[in-house]
C-alpha cells in the first residue's frame, strides 16, 4: 500500500512538472483539473484502506498479547510452587504485566495518534476534493459558456465569411457596371452637349415667342377696344330700334260716374301698346329701361270741378283741371326722365272737386312713349 501511495505522489508531481496545468486551451486545463480530481480521490480511497488495515492489525496484535497474558498467568498457577517462589514469581509477573501494560498503553497512544493523523488527512483530503470539484463545476460552466461563445463566433464567422463572398460578388458586378458605365458617360456628355445647343437653340425660340406673344396681346387689346366700341356701337343701334319699340296709347272703353279720391283711372281700351309696358288690368305704366319718356293726357267731365294728377311713383308730376258746362275737359303733356321699373299712372287728385265725379269714357284717354334711352 504504501508503495502504491508513493507512485501516486510521484505521478501527481510529474504531472505538475510536465506542464500540462499550463496548458493554453480551456479543454486541456479542463482536463487537467479532471485527472487531479481523479488522482486524489484515488488516494483517498488508499488512505482509508491503510488506515483499516492498520487498526484491523493493532487490534489482532492486541487480541493476541491478552491471549498470551492470559495464558502465561494460567500456566503459573498450576505449577507447584514453594510460596517462597511463587511469591517470586508473581512479583516478576507483576512487572512483566505492568510493563505489557506500559507498552500497550504506549502503543494505544501512539496509534491513537496516527489514527488522528489519518483522520485529519482523510478530512484535508475531502475539503480537497470538495475544492476541486467546486473549481472543476466553475471551469466547467466557464467551458459551457466559452463553447457557446464559440459556437456563436463561429456562426457570426460562418455568416461573415458567406458576406464576404457576397460582397465579393458585388465587387465585381460594380466593376462590371463601372467599366461598362464608361462609355455611358462619354454618351451623357454628347447627350449633355446636345442639351445645351438645344436649350441655346429653345432660348432663342423663346424669345422669339416672347416677341410673338407681345404682337398678339396688342393685337388682343386692339381687337378688345374694336370689340368694344363695336358692342358700343350696336348697343346704340339697339337702344334706338329699342326706342321705336316702347310707345302705348288707351281709352276709357266706359265711363266712370263716380271716382274715388286717389283712385287709379284704368284706360282699359288699348289702342298701341309696344313693348307691352302698359297695363290694361291696372293702369300703371312701367318704364322697360331708363331713358327720356312723354306722356299725354286728356280727360273730359262733367259740369263739375274735377281735378285729375299724373303720379310717378306715387308722386304727382303732372295736373290736369277739367270744368265747365255741359262737360268741361283738359289735356296736358310732360316729359319725364325714368329709371328701369318706374311707375307712371292717372289719378284721381284728392278728394277736391264736386261729386260725384265723373269722367266720360269717349274723350278720355292716356298716352306715353320714350323718346330715348339713357
Amino acid at each position: 500500500m504504501y508503495k502504491q501511495y508513493k507512485m501516486l505522489v510521484l505521478i501527481a508531481m510529474l504531472l505538475n512538472v510536465t506542464g500540462l496545468v499550463r496548458s493554453s486551451t480551456v479543454e486541456e486545463r479542463l482536463n487537467v483539473m479532471e485527472q487531479k480530481v481523479r488522482i486524489h480521490t484515488l488516494q483517498l480511497a488508499y488512505w482509508e484502506q491503510d488506515y483499516a488495515t492498520f487498526r484491523r492489525d493493532i487490534t489482532k496484535t492486541l487480541e493476541e498479547i491478552k491471549i498470551q497474558l492470559v495464558d502465561a498467568h494460567t500456566n503459573k498457577s498450576s505449577n507447584n510452587e514453594t510460596p517462597r517462589e511463587k511469591i517470586s514469581n508473581e512479583g516478576k509477573d507483576n512487572q512483566n504485566y505492568e510493563a505489557v501494560m506500559k507498552g500497550f498503553a504506549t502503543e494505544k497512544k501512539h496509534n491513537q495518534e496516527v489514527e488522528k493523523r489519518m483522520t485529519n488527512i482523510v478530512e484535508s483530503a475531502s475539503k480537497q476534493q470538495d475544492a476541486l470539484n467546486n473549481r472543476l463545476s466553475t471551469v466547467q460552466e466557464k467551458v459551457e459558456h466559452i463553447h457557446s461563445r464559440m459556437n456563436n463566433f463561429e456562426e457570426e464567422t460562418s455568416k461573415q465569411k458567406i458576406f464576404n463572398e457576397n460582397l465579393g460578388e458585388k465587387v465585381e458586378s460594380i466593376g462590371k457596371v463601372t467599366q461598362e458605365v464608361g462609355p455611358i458617360k462619354n454618351e451623357m456628355s454628347l447627350i449633355n452637349i446636345k442639351i445645351s445647343d438645344s436649350n441655346k437653340h429653345m432660348i432663342s425660340e423663346l424669345s422669339k415667342l416672347d416677341s410673338v406673344n407681345n404682337t398678339l396681346h396688342a393685337l388682343k387689346v386692339a381687337l378688345e377696344d374694336e370689340r368694344t366700341q363695336r358692342a358700343n356701337g350696336i348697343s346704340h343701334i339697339e337702344q334706338h330700334l329699342n326706342n321705336k319699340e316702347v310707345a302705348f296709347s288707351s281709352r276709357l272703353s266706359k265711363s266712370i260716374e263716380d271716382l274715388q279720391a286717389w283712385q287709379t283711372i284704368v284706360f282699359e281700351h288699348v289702342l298701341t301698346n309696344k313693348g307691352n309696358s302698359y297695363s290694361r288690368s291696372t293702369g300703371i305704366f312701367k318704364a322697360p329701361r331708363r331713358g327720356i319718356y312723354v306722356f299725354f293726357t286728356h280727360i273730359m267731365g262733367s259740369s263739375r270741378v274735377n281735378e285729375i294728377s299724373l303720379q310717378t311713383n306715387g308722386k304727382n308730376s303732372m295736373y290736369l283741371y277739367p270744368a265747365g258746362a255741359p262737360y268741361g275737359t283738359d289735356a296736358n303733356l310732360v316729359v319725364l326722365e325714368l329709371d328701369e321699373n318706374d311707375e307712371v299712372k292717372v289719378v284721381k287728385h284728392g278728394p277736391w272737386g264736386g261729386k260725384p265725379f265723373y269722367v266720360h269714357h269717349a274723350w278720355s284717354s292716356f298716352s306715353g312713349f320714350m323718346l330715348y334711352s339713357l
